[in-house]
């Protein structure tokens, strides 16, 4: 279970609201150390690096910094950014190496309301594409509120690099297209996975110009309108979409691509009345698989996009339950807006253990279920125990031990 009274970067916001006697900074700088141990110990060989946009934070340039385009200059491949919460955007990130970037989660105040920080960290967007002088390959985004400049949707935002994570983050109108940004169709990159991120109203996924051997999508929530589609994919992509949840919005999944290219399409929830396969296959074999996924009164076409499309070599399905029309999810009372998603836990809910390896179909199950509020895979302090009486001074003995736990 994954319980967090506490997060890191709220400990540090608290104390700047006590007397700043000489007693209170060493506890302070204390917890501070514990804080940066923490999420050190995910990655031991990274410096963790923080940034703060808010006014009265004191900035060294070594390891806190105002803003992102300092803090990754300063930064060596492999390192840990975390942006702290912020009522301020820090803008657009242009990743230049390797690195983990992180934020405190969303939806703090509805799924853990007693904790002393519940503000988000936001950016614009984001680009993080191999170029001939960058390499980005390894490099994770999570935890962060990404919801375009001025909070204009149809942002568009960039991944292009091997082995990369993009998981719990939430989207507020940003289009994510997987893409090397030039004009052709060249580029070809290896795992790419982007997980358990809440896709509001008109934030999509492209394959655009590129192609990718072990792309999955999965554990996500896609609301209205929001959908995934290829455009001009190089052949031989493999990509999965697993454990999803789509609600209220008609999946068009646009399948334009060189051919040789496999889908697979397993365990999600479909609520729409109806489901979108469309595709424009160029040339070879080009393969659909839909296993044991949950059609919310709703059934599916598969279709070509023009009289001279190519059809899939094959449409194969296997467990898939058409026209539920059984109660799915909780009850949403007094539920998150992310926690209302959850699986009814019984034998009455059509997606209760359904999926293909025995867990509930939808974002809460499979092998990277969801985690509420998108907290990132970092250690976070739960609790804090401050002994010596009830007044601390300079010349006052006492003792705290703090307990941290994992998110993941």
């Amino acid at each position: 279970m994954k319980i967090v009274t506490k997060r890191c970067t709220s400990i540090i916001q608290s104390f700047k609201s006590f007397n700043q006697n000489s007693a209170m900074k060493k506890v302070q700088n204390a917890l501070l150390a514990t804080i940066i141990l923490l999420a050190m110990a995910t990655n031991a060989s990274a410096s963790f690096l923080r940034v703060n946009n808010n006014p009265g934070i004191n900035v060294d340039n070594k390891i806190v910094f105002s803003n992102v385009t300092a803090a990754i200059a300063a930064a060596s491949a492999g390192d840990i950014i975390y942006l702290e919460p912020s009522l301020t955007s820090y803008g657009t990130v242009t990743f230049t190496k390797k690195l983990t970037l992180l934020g405190p989660g969303y939806f703090l105040n509805q799924n853990f309301p007693t904790a002393t920080q519940t503000t988000s960290a936001t950016i614009d967007g984001f680009i993080a594409v191999n170029t001939v002088t960058i390499n980005c390959d390894g490099s994770v985004i999570s935890g962060l509120v990404i919801s375009g400049a001025n909070n204009n949707s149809g942002t568009s935002s960039y991944l292009g690099a091997n082995n990369l994570t993009f998981s719990n983050n939430i989207l507020y109108g940003i289009e994510i297209l997987i893409s090397n940004l030039s004009s052709d169709n060249t580029a070809f990159y290896n795992n790419i996975i982007l997980s358990g991120n809440y896709f509001e109203p008109n934030s999509n996924v492209s394959l655009y110009k590129a192609g990718v051997n072990g792309l999955v999508v999965t554990n996500n929530f896609f609301s209205y309108n929001s959908s995934y589609g290829d455009d001009l994919v190089s052949g031989g992509s493999t990509v999965t979409f697993s454990n999803n949840t789509y609600v209220n919005l008609s999946l068009l999944i646009l399948l334009d691509n060189a051919g040789n290219t496999s889908y697979t399409i397993k365990n999600n929830i479909f609520t729409d009345p109806q489901f979108f396969i469309i595709t424009d296959i160029h040339s070879g074999n080009s393969s659909i698989s839909l296993d044991n996924n949950i059609f919310y009164l709703a059934n599916i076409t598969v279709g070509k996009r023009f009289s001279s499309s190519n059809p899939p070599s094959s449409v194969t399905q296997n467990n898939n339950q058409f026209n539920a029309t059984s109660s799915i999810f909780v009850s949403p009372t007094g539920q998150s807006t992310d926690g209302q998603w959850q699986v009814l836990q019984n034998s009455s809910s059509v997606a209760y253990k359904a999926g293909t390896d025995g867990t509930d179909c939808g974002m809460f199950g499979g092998a990277l279920p969801y985690t509420l509020s998108g907290l990132p895979a970092i250690p976070s302090i739960a609790t804090i125990n401050i002994t010596g009486g009830s007044t601390i001074t300079s010349n006052t003995n006492f003792s705290f031990s703090i307990g941290a736990q994992s998110n993941k």
